[in-house]
């Protein structure tokens, strides 16, 4: 987050515009993600319905309790581990802050525990302070102030352990509004209620396309009008493979369990068209697609 003056006064004036991304611009309304790997979500345009109180962010300075065009994403963890996450502006010299909070009941926002504040910000690219943010693995802190003044600053915090039954709530604020979205990358072993393993760590920062990159199994035609074919590799030991399709809100669209052959064939018809999200997990694999259907 950038030093901030009047500005904040003018973001509480702002009038709501309708947008899938103003659905869950409110704590009440966060979208719950199930799996790990990547979601897209579009620009949080606005305050939401209502301005949350973003409790005990330190972290975000003077302005730290309001809002000014926010998401919010929750997800329940299935298996005890550690969770940590990549969030990547589709504009790489967007201001993202985010505050991560436990929720000491089943979603409830009346009773939140803050984990990880995140207030770092640049006004000049490149930064350390602009761009990718998150959770990882080789961060130590809990908490970055506003600016980037402190050389120890890097945009990321350390992960979170985790337990089985924890519900956890993000607020992502895209401070300087470009009015762009941006992807979602979680992974760790504290895997989700929709995972059978867990997403690996990903060696860059993440964006659609450095995802779909992972892997040379590309499925066609693409884009596709009806039926796509996924070509499964000799490289491939597992027996039962799953097949996840996502749209690019994180919504799944598609869950089936394949037994292990020369190639898939789905059939789609029924998608509107637009981009999608394929995942093919094996027992020790996940990989990933960006696909298109066409009408």
């Amino acid at each position: 987050m950038r030093n901030r003056s009047i500005f904040i006064i003018f973001s509480l004036t702002i009038l709501l515009q309708t947008s899938y991304a103003q659905n869950m611009g409110d704590c009440t309304g966060a979208f719950e993600i199930c799996s790990s790997g990547l979601h897209e979500f579009s620009f949080g345009e606005g305050l939401g319905d209502t301005v949350d109180v973003i409790l005990n962010s330190s972290c975000l300075g003077l302005f730290g309790n309001v809002e000014s065009n926010s998401t919010w994403i929750k997800w329940e963890i299935k298996d005890s581990g550690y969770t940590a996450f990549t969030i990547s502006p589709l504009e790489q010299t967007e201001d993202l802050d985010f505050v991560l909070y436990k929720s000491n009941g089943n979603y409830d926002c009346d009773s939140l525990e803050l984990i990880r504040c995140m207030g770092s910000g640049d006004f000049s690219f490149p930064s350390p302070c602009l761009g990718p943010t998150g959770l990882n693995l080789d961060s130590v802190d809990e908490s970055e102030p506003p600016g980037c003044n402190d050389p120890s600053q890097d945009n990321f915090l350390a992960v979170v352990d985790v337990e089985a039954g924890d519900h956890y709530i993000l607020f992502i604020n895209q401070f300087s509004a470009s009015e762009m979205g941006f992807t979602f990358y979680y992974y760790g072993t504290g895997i989700l209620l929709c995972d059978s393993i867990p997403a690996a760590p990903p060696e860059e920062p993440v964006t659609v396309e450095s995802v779909i990159e992972t892997t040379s199994l590309q499925p066609y035609p693409n884009p596709f009008t009806s039926k796509l074919t996924i070509p499964l590799s000799h490289n491939i030991q597992s027996a039962d493979i799953e097949i996840r399709l996502f749209d690019t809100a994180g919504k799944m669209q598609l869950a089936s369990y394949i037994n292990r052959g020369d190639q898939v064939v789905l059939d789609m018809e029924h998608l509107i068209s637009g981009s999608y999200f394929l995942q093919v997990l094996t027992s020790n694999t996940r990989y990933n697609y960006r696909v298109v259907k066409m009408e």
